[in-house]
Order: structure tokens, then C-alpha cells, then sequence
């Protein structure tokens, strides 16, 4: 096996680009594997990252995967939260080692608006069901039996549950040897340092579908509340959790204990909305300043399903992280970045 290596998927992405940016100005001695699918991306990032070493393949890459996470002792899942076969493998290869494997997963704070999500009758509407990651840190992580009772855990059916349930129970499997994180993003903002075009995905895709129809709209007002982080600040979290695994580091870091909310305040996605359209207009890019009031219904001809994403109540207190790594997000919000979001996606359109 070799010593001190990190494999990490989606490393030409959002987070785990900015990541890269960071760690190869902090911790040029550490040796990473990077699984990259797409040659030109794979050229851009061992033109500005020489050191790091390139794994030609894709999440569906199992055998590639598995191999990879045998060889390393801290992996980084940045890729797709809702691939089971992927988390799989990681865990059938982390497992196979003599030495502890480091498993830092990254979910996504969708998973705690599963009461919601499974009633579009209240999208847009504010109804919170609050989490946190301290005190409640067992509903997130308790892997659900017949001796659990309602609203103990958190459903099977939640949104990427299925592949969180599969990193927990490496862990419980392979106790001693699979250790885990899951980081829990909320609404992700801001640019990444990578230096490659990457994008979120709920403020960007609301923003493509607005564009394309030259008007913004609302159901229900949007009074619906989400967590709000920016890249760049979630990206100094998971340095601080690949420095404690490096230093195989005890205490309730890891495990059952290990669940990583990542948020820095909150917003009222209607007042985002009602921000965009100002500002669409304002470039001749909308046809009124004003959102238009539309029914679930209604939107769920053109955007369908696409809606949840921004129309729910999603609110996890990011605690953990503050408490044991010293994480210090810096003061700022998604409403500093909404201009910049809407040029973006404005280019892509060409419009």
C-alpha cells in the first residue's frame, strides 16, 4: 500500500476543484489521485496540478474505484451524491486494507427536506423541520432498524439516504478500518478557484430556466428557507477533516458522530428570486422586474420536479465543524453572488 494517499472523485468539480486549489498550496506533501472522465479537463489539471496523478475513468468505473480506494488512506467522494454503485465500491475497496481508510463523503442538505419533497402540495410554503449536527447528530447517522421509532432517524426514502446508508454502514462493517465523514452541503454558492468553468447546481439551473423563459417566477411567494455556503468556505472544511485523518485523529470526528452540516446563515429563496429578476431586467434579459405567480402545477410543465430544489424548507445547523476543526466560514451571503450567477448562465445561453 502506499503511505499518505488521497484519492478523490470529482476533483475537476465545484468543491473538490477549490479543494485541489487549497491543498496544493498547503500540503504539497501529501500524494493525490485524482479519477478524471474527461481527457481535456485531465490536461488542464496536470498542466496547473503536475503532482498529482490522473485515474482515467468514471463513477461507473466500480473495479477502477475499488482499487484506487484500497490504496489510499484518506478518499474524497466530491462527485455525485446519488451514486450507489460508486459509494459501493469505495467501501469494498477501503475495506480491504490493514490500516484505517479515511471515507469523506459529500452528500446533500436535500436529504433533510424529505417532508416536503414528498408533499408538493407545500412547496414554496415555510415550514421548518430544523436539524443540527451536535446534539441531533444520531437521527442523521443511526443506520434505521425494527426497534427504531418515527422521526428517530431519518427515512430510507430521503433524498441520497441510500448512498449515506452505505457509507455508514462501511463503518459498521468494518469497524476500525472503514472510518467515515459525510459532509452535508445546503445551497452552494460562489465561484471555485479551479481553474476550469464549474458550476453549483439549484442557483444556476433556476437562473437557466428563468432566462429561457425571460421571467422569473414564484409559487406560493417562495417563502421557503434554505442554508446558504459559499464554495470556497466549504472547501477549507474538508482540508481540516483530511488534516485530522491524516493525524488519525480520535474524538467524535468520524463514524456515527461524523456528520458535517456546512452552512453559514440561511436566506428566503423568494427574496433571492425577487434579487434575480431585478437584476434581469435591469440587463434586458427579462421582460418584467417582477417574478410571475405560478402554480406547482403549472411550472411542473417546463421545469418538472426541478422546482423542489428551491421551493422547499431545507435547515441544518452546522456545529460540528466549529466545535472540533475550528472551522470559520467568512461573513458573507448568496445574494453577493447572484449577478455574477446570472451572467454565467446568460453566457451559456448565449443570450
Amino acid at each position: 500500500m502506499k503511505a499518505n494517499r488521497k484519492f478523490s472523485t470529482g476533483a475537476t468539480g465545484l468543491i473538490g476543484g477549490d479543494y485541489l486549489h487549497l491543498i496544493s498550496k498547503k500540503h504539497r506533501e501529501w500524494n493525490i489521485a485524482a479519477l478524471v472522465r474527461d481527457p481535456f479537463k485531465a490536461n488542464i489539471l496536470q498542466e496547473v496540478y503536475p503532482s498529482v496523478e490522473i485515474i482515467p475513468g468514471d463513477l461507473d468505473d466500480a473495479d477502477v474505484l475499488e482499487a484506487e480506494s484500497e490504496k489510499a488512506d484518506v478518499i474524497l467522494n466530491f462527485a455525485n451524491c446519488d451514486h450507489l454503485p460508486a459509494a459501493e465500491a469505495i467501501i469494498r475497496g477501503a475495506s480491504k486494507r490493514k490500516t484505517p481508510c479515511y471515507v469523506l463523503h459529500t452528500s446533500g442538505a436535500k436529504i433533510i427536506a424529505w417532508e416536503m419533497e414528498s408533499q408538493p402540495q407545500t412547496w414554496g410554503e415555510y415550514i421548518p423541520h430544523p436539524y443540527d449536527d451536535w446534539d441531533g447528530v444520531r437521527k442523521l447517522t443511526d443506520v434505521p432498524t425494527s426497534k427504531s421509532t418515527p422521526g428517530s432517524v431519518l427515512p430510507d426514502w430521503a433524498a441520497h439516504r441510500d448512498v449515506d446508508l452505505a457509507i455508514l454502514h462501511g463503518h459498521h462493517n468494518h469497524r476500525g478500518i472503514v472510518r467515515t465523514a459525510i459532509i452535508c452541503p445546503p445551497t452552494v454558492y460562489g465561484p471555485s478557484r479551479f481553474p476550469f468553468f464549474t458550476r453549483s447546481i439549484q442557483l444556476p439551473r433556476m437562473l437557466n430556466v428563468f432566462l429561457r423563459r425571460r421571467r422569473a417566477f414564484t409559487i406560493k411567494g417562495n417563502k421557503n428557507v434554505w442554508n446558504m455556503i459559499h464554495t470556497q468556505d466549504i472547501s477549507e472544511m474538508y482540508v481540516l477533516l483530511t488534516e485530522a485523518a491524516v493525524d488519525q485523529r480520535p474524538g467524535n470526528l468520524w463514524d456515527e458522530y461524523g456528520y458535517y452540516f456546512s452552512e453559514h446563515g440561511e436566506f428566503v429563496w423568494g427574496d433571492v428570486i425577487c434579487e434575480a429578476a431585478r437584476l434581469g431586467y435591469e440587463k434586458g434579459l427579462f421582460d418584467s422586474p417582477e417574478p410571475e405567480a405560478l402554480t406547482n402545477g403549472q411550472v411542473s410543465q417546463f421545469w418538472f420536479g426541478g422546482q423542489m430544489n428551491v421551493s422547499s424548507t431545507s435547515l441544518g445547523s452546522a456545529q460540528r465543524a466549529s466545535k472540533l476543526l475550528g472551522w470559520k466560514p467568512k461573513s458573507r451571503n448568496i445574494f453577493e453572488d447572484i449577478e455574477r450567477t446570472l451572467d454565467a448562465e446568460a453566457k451559456l445561453l448565449g443570450v
